[in-house]
């Protein structure tokens, strides 16, 4: 006697399959619940964050400390205060609720626009930076940090001062019937 599947058994045995690869025997792994627990398992002293070209995706809860040193990358005596750590961290904070964005993310994207604009000789200063993209990203411009800080470089590449480029960006919002879309890129 042959058993061929029917059309409710094949779906049964499948399902019964996933179930049972589903399972793992295995505990599960403790997840880190503060950032304290993160900083605790991996100690990163200020020479090694400072020789840090960009923060890894692990490297999240670094990231204000990070900023704070590269504002004087060239400055080994440089030490981060805690009020100057606090002030990156409230802003970096903010901007990632407001962007749904990663820290380290905000922090990289910063640096690089800061060392972009400076190849062209353009000077600004990373809180300047961080605060003039909250003014966009507070009016709810669509775009994330990284398109912000593309459609910001291209207006301070254009001849634009800083003020005027970030009136041009929130100016979209004012703007009757538009959609409010960063320009691309060139």
């Amino acid at each position: 006697m042959t058993i061929r599947p029917g059309p409710g058994r094949c779906g049964t045995v499948m399902f019964w399959l996933v179930l049972l690869a589903s399972c793992d025997s295995s505990p599960p792994e403790p997840a880190a619940t503060t950032r304290e627990t993160i900083a605790a398992r991996r100690p990163v002293d200020d020479d090694t964050l400072r020789a840090m070209s960009f923060l890894n995706i692990t490297d999240g809860d670094l990231a204000a400390r990070w900023l704070v040193l590269q504002e004087r990358p060239g400055d080994p005596s440089r030490v981060p205060e805690a009020e100057e750590v606090g002030q990156y961290a409230r802003r970096i904070e903010h901007l990632a609720k407001l962007l749904v964005e990663d820290r380290r993310m905000i922090a990289n994207r910063t640096v690089q626009t800061r060392d972009l604009l400076a190849e062209r000789n353009i000077q600004e200063t990373l809180p300047r930076l961080l605060d003039g993209i909250e003014r966009v990203a507070q009016l709810r411009i669509p775009g994330n940090y990284g398109a912000y800080c593309d459609w910001y470089i291209n207006l301070r590449t254009s001849g634009l001062t800083h003020e005027q480029a970030l009136d041009r960006m929130t100016g979209l919002k004012e703007s009757p019937g538009s959609d409010a879309r960063p320009e691309p890129p060139k």
